[in-house]
């Protein structure tokens, strides 16, 4: 018998509830803020809860997620790259590229592949296997995810490089860590008439 819906729901509640207590807890400051956070490692231990899910409890799932809850996943997902390479542990990529799957609509599929571009760089750096661990997240996503990912991972190379979709891999205070470039500089590097993702909006 799988999870129960509401197991799920109640976990993503409490994480949404928690990460929006925590000053910069967005993807331009996260890298400030101690790595892993409490939050993030009982919703990493959640993760098989959610896979065992069957299409209807997805369903029901979903309908209960926000937008804040989206915003705070995909945070979370950047979070897990930075985590992934600092431990060299690339279950933690895998965790990242499942909390892109988790919403079906709220997130912009621009943010998606940028994220999903640091998590594939986190992969390699420790010696991962990116292609799989996207493939095996998209078999949980919503149609539309789903293809937006794979779209990404069949796609242009440029897609899958750090300075292309807005990022750059610094040394910071607290380590290894990837940096989110300024509106100015991504405008400089980021030609988004040039991605093509097959789903995106048009």
């Amino acid at each position: 018998m799988g999870t129960h819906p509401q197991t799920c729901a109640s976990a993503l509640a409490s994480f949404e509830s928690a990460a929006s207590g925590i000053t910069g807890y967005y993807l331009s400051q996260c890298s400030e803020i101690a790595l892993p956070l409490e939050i993030e490692t009982k919703l990493s231990e959640a993760w098989p809860d959610f896979e065992s899910l069957d299409r209807d409890a997805w369903a029901w799932v979903r309908a209960a997620i926000t937008r804040n809850c989206a915003g705070r996943l995909l945070t979370y997902a950047f979070r897990m790259a930075n985590l992934a390479v600092r431990t060299s542990n690339e279950s933690h990529v895998y965790h990242g590229f499942f909390a892109l799957v988790i919403d079906e609509s709220f997130l912009d599929y621009r943010d998606v592949c940028c994220v999903a571009c640091a998590l594939y760089d986190a992969a390699l750096r420790v010696g991962g296997r990116p292609n799989d661990l996207v493939r095996n997240a998209a078999r949980y996503a919503a149609p539309r995810r789903r293809d937006v990912l794979l779209g990404w991972l069949g796609g242009a190379d440029y897609t899958k490089n750090l300075n292309s979709m807005g990022f750059e891999a610094v040394q910071g205070e607290n380590g290894f860590e990837y940096r989110m470039l300024t509106f100015v500089e991504m405008e400089k590097r980021v030609d988004w008439k040039r991605v093509d993702l097959r789903t995106g909006p048009h």
